[in-house]
């Protein structure tokens, strides 16, 4: 089943068990998800999805720090279930080890590329690897590979 499905199933189900925080994360999601396939121009794939969960829950977490800040305790909790909610479906990230070991792996296999320009080579490593972990876990990683060289 599809990550699509998957949600659309959960949104009937959290409708029918009456749990409204879920039921609203899930229908927003799904319109943010639906955008973009618009835009593509195309069926959205598990990796479109997974983006798309991931802005959102990037969106979430800075909202979160602001409403920390103004003392806003009521929001801070919202946000945290919504991030909770959203986080069921991202896939489980691989080990610092594992990315570090596929970065490299990465630059290894686009040697030329990486020797040309290693600073505009960012963008593709973390297009090829950003099912695997977050783009700024992978960026951290090739920043420290890209200094150690």
């Amino acid at each position: 089943m599809s990550l699509m499905n998957s949600i659309q199933t959960d949104i009937t189900n959290a409708l029918r068990s009456g749990q409204k925080t879920k039921l609203e994360t899930l229908r927003f999601i799904v319109s943010q998800i639906k955008y973009k396939q618009i835009d593509l121009r195309r069926d959205v794939t598990d990796d479109d999805v997974v983006t798309a969960i991931r802005k959102q829950i990037k969106e979430l977490t800075e909202a979160l720090e602001q409403f920390k800040k103004v003392g806003r305790a009521d929001l801070v909790q919202e946000n945290e279930a919504q991030i909770s909610i959203l986080s069921a479906y991202l896939p489980q990230e691989i080990s610092d080890d594992e990315l570090m070991h596929l970065v490299r792996t990465f630059i290894d296999e686009h040697k030329d590329a990486f020797v040309q320009n290693p600073r505009s080579f960012t963008g593709k490593v973390v297009s090829a690897l950003k099912s695997k972990a977050s783009a700024d876990r992978i960026v951290k990683v090739y920043n420290s590979i890209q200094g150690g060289k």
